[in-house]
């Protein structure tokens, strides 16, 4: 292998599409089906609060929270949005979880009064986000919008019911809207008449990791849920017993994880394949997740899981891209910081 770091080679000036839009107006992106599970019945909320970190059981309907979702070690195995509604609770997560979570809740599911259903397939989401996303949508709705991030109300639009839910994903508040696959194509139709346009996922996901918000893909195996930063988020300290309980009281007892979520700025043309090992002096001390070109410098920026030890020393990190190992730095970005609802 050769270090390769030719900053000539790298653009000065990176913009995908849309992203102005996010900056200084506000688009829209589309989300897909992300996972989606809902839990109704008697005992839904309790059940869903015994398998979460977050305090599900104390959200009223039209709150909700982030939180982590854990093995019997503590390790993380999703990290999900959970919002309380007048039937139970509504778990939001990334695309492509809904039936290993389901199958995870229902194994421990046995004489609790409640049902889980998959509504993956039948709803699609889109991320509404920018500084005049709020006053656009007020044209639009004849209700209020929710305020607090997690806030959320069903709303009619054009005789179609549709979730509309307060966000922070990317630094500025944004709004996701969840509805049935159906109604997509009108809503799209109907956001170009208020002069809200399409942006790319790409530039949702610069926004996204600039801010420093971990997506699925970074969060490796074996990561505890205080290793992501989210501890007002997405974790109660006071709450009842749940599933890895035991984990993160010692680690809170402890007052240090050993490994950490950065930013890290790479000198590179090429963006990283999630999973690869960021390493110093010939040891790996991390791995990357998700990357973007960084518009401000032109280099790549990724956020990855990190060795405290590497990330004290902040010198000496490569990472190999394309078979040539590229200097790393950390990034002192500013990493959400939002107390839970």
């Amino acid at each position: 292998m050769k270090t390769s770091e030719k900053a000539a080679e790298i653009p000065i000036e990176y913009r995908p599409n849309g992203l102005e839009l996010l900056d200084e107006d506000c688009g829209w992106v589309d989300l897909g089906s992300r996972s989606r599970l809902l839990m109704t019945g008697s005992d839904a909320v309790r059940f869903t609060d015994s398998f979460t970190t977050a305090s599900v059981s104390k959200l009223l309907a039209g709150q909700g929270t982030e939180s982590f979702i854990l093995d019997s070690h503590g390790w993380v195995l999703w990290f999900v949005q959970i919002l309380r509604t007048e039937e139970g609770v509504l778990i939001d997560a990334d695309p492509g979880v809904s039936g290993a979570l389901r199958e995870h809740l229902e194994r421990y599911h046995i004489r609790e009064s409640f049902e889980s259903v998959d509504e993956t397939l039948e709803y699609q989401s889109m991320y509404i986000g920018g500084p005049m996303a709020r006053s656009r949508l007020e044209k639009l709705l004849p209700q209020s919008l929710p305020d607090q991030a997690l806030d959320h109300r069903v709303v009619v639009v054009s005789g179609d019911s549709i979730r509309i839910e307060c966000v922070d994903w990317t630094g500025t508040e944004g709004f996701v809207l969840f509805m049935k696959s159906d109604c997509f194509q009108k809503m799209e139709s109907i956001l170009l008449q208020i002069q809200i346009s399409t942006v790319s996922r790409e530039a949702f996901e610069t926004k996204r990791i600039e801010y420093g918000r971990p997506s699925a893909v970074d969060i490796p195996g074996k990561t505890l849920p205080q290793e992501l930063g989210r501890n007002s988020q997405a974790i109660s300290f006071t709450k009842g017993c749940y599933l890895g309980q035991e984990t993160v009281a010692r680690i809170d007892a402890m007052g240090h994880v050993n490994k950490r979520i950065v930013c890290l700025s790479i000198l590179s043309n090429e963006i990283p394949e999630p999973g690869t090992s960021v390493t110093m002096q010939g040891s790996t001390v991390g791995v990357v997740g998700s990357s973007c070109r960084w518009r401000t410098t032109g280099k790549i920026l990724s956020l990855a899981m990190l060795h405290n030890r590497a990330s004290a020393e902040m010198s000496g990190l490569q990472v190999d891209v394309g078979g040539s190992l590229k200097s790393v730095t950390i990034e002192q970005t500013t990493l959400p910081t939002r107390a839970p609802a």
